[in-house]
């Protein structure tokens, strides 16, 4: 298990440090159980997008890596469906036909 630390929250996008084995568009966990997405890979620090309210997320605040890569399959059983930036469904249909 990969963690590292929180240095900074600013406009919904966490700065993390000690994060050594990571890569774009991973998935990341914080302590609060939001989730984030890895956007840039710099020496000594990592920028994550906060996918959630990024006011429970603080300085000091843990994060897991996942080790999974954020994928949400398109296709014309997403028509006219609700989802959020995870691909969970929020409509009352949850269930997906299969093309």
């Amino acid at each position: 298990m990969e963690l590292g630390s929180t240095l900074a929250v600013v406009d919904g996008v966490g700065r993390a440090i000690k994060i050594k084995k990571s890569f774009i568009t991973e998935l990341t966990l914080f302590d609060c159980l939001i989730f984030g997405l890895i956007i840039t890979l710099n020496r000594g620090t990592t920028n994550i997008t906060i996918i959630g309210n990024d006011r429970f997320v603080e300085q000091g605040d843990l994060v897991e890596i996942t080790f999974a890569e954020l994928i949400i399959l398109a296709g014309f059983s997403l028509l006219g469906r609700v989802i959020d930036p995870l691909g969970n469904f929020l409509d009352e249909n949850r269930k997906v036909k299969k093309e």
